[in-house]
């Protein structure tokens, strides 16, 4: 046997149990018998008290600990069972009131209501819902946009910054009847009675061309996007339009049949018309 547990016996054996005792109680508090009496089966192994005990109660031990959580306030007013307060004076006491009949409290009355008031005004937090954790998966199964365009300006100035033009590549010979945007924001068609129509990649700097497309019999008066922005239509003062696929560099021209529904492309938008294959 070490020195050192010698002196370990030795310390253990002079401190007395009953001053442990009472210096426990004025510390943390006296426990009730109930949940003390566990303790007295540990089982004491040289000397050293033991690290596991084990709880032969059951589930009275459970009831003593569940009786033990409702815990008494440690000081009662006695004056709260005569005190009467006005709750009809002021402002932020009429809230406390049941009705409107209600004048005067009585003090243990009074303490009810401003508990209840108090849970009222800060609920405990509770969990957060599985559905919101299932909404940035719902948005990412689809490849449209996830930002919204906001159709009103915001008020105030707006700064204009002059850039190059976007037809800078290669500028049109004639009168240009028709300028529209892609969908997209990044291509812009030029067309006019030189009879071609161009197509450029708008970036402010470069303006790099992107197409053009040269028709032989027809001065051109309107064009426009359709489709969806994946076609383009292109008329003017003759009985049929042409059709180009962007995609597909494809022209296609498009007969009389459809003359009358183009007719009064000179003052509305292509754009109105539905272009279903």
């Amino acid at each position: 046997m070490t020195e050192r547990h010698t002196k370990r016996q030795k310390i253990s054996s002079q401190v007395d149990p009953a001053k442990v005792g009472e210096l426990e109680a004025f510390l943390f508090g006296a426990q009730p018998a109930e949940l003390a009496q566990p303790f007295a089966d540990v089982v004491h192994q040289d000397g050293v008290e033991g690290a596991v005990w084990e709880d032969r109660q059951g589930s009275s031990g459970t009831a003593a600990v569940a009786g033990q959580a409702e815990k008494q306030p440690a000081w009662e007013d006695a004056d709260d069972a005569t005190v009467e307060v006005n709750v009809a004076s002021r402002n932020r006491l009429r809230k406390l009131r049941q009705s409107e009949e209600e004048v005067a409290l009585a003090g243990v009355e009074y303490e009810q209501r401003l508990r209840c008031q108090h849970v009222k005004m800060h609920p405990r937090t509770s969990w957060a819902s599985r559905d919101a954790d299932q909404q940035p998966a719902t948005l990412l199964t689809g490849t449209a946009p996830l930002l919204g365009r906001s159709t009103v300006l915001a008020p105030g100035l707006l700064e204009t910054t002059r850039v190059k033009d976007a037809n800078q590549h290669e500028p049109s010979k004639s009168v240009v009847r028709s300028v529209e945007f892609h969908s997209a924001g990044q291509l812009l068609l030029t067309a006019g009675l030189d009879k071609q129509l161009r197509i450029f990649q708008v970036d402010g700097v470069h303006n790099t061309k992107v197409q053009t497309v040269a028709f032989e019999d027809m001065p051109i008066a309107k064009a426009a996007f359709a489709n969806g922005g994946s076609q383009v239509v292109a008329a003017g003062r003759r009985k049929y339009v042409y059709l180009v696929d962007l995609e597909s560099s494809r022209v296609e021209r498009v007969a009389d049949e459809w003359h009358s529904e183009v007719s009064s492309l000179f003052s509305r938008r292509v754009r109105a018309i539905d272009i279903r294959w």
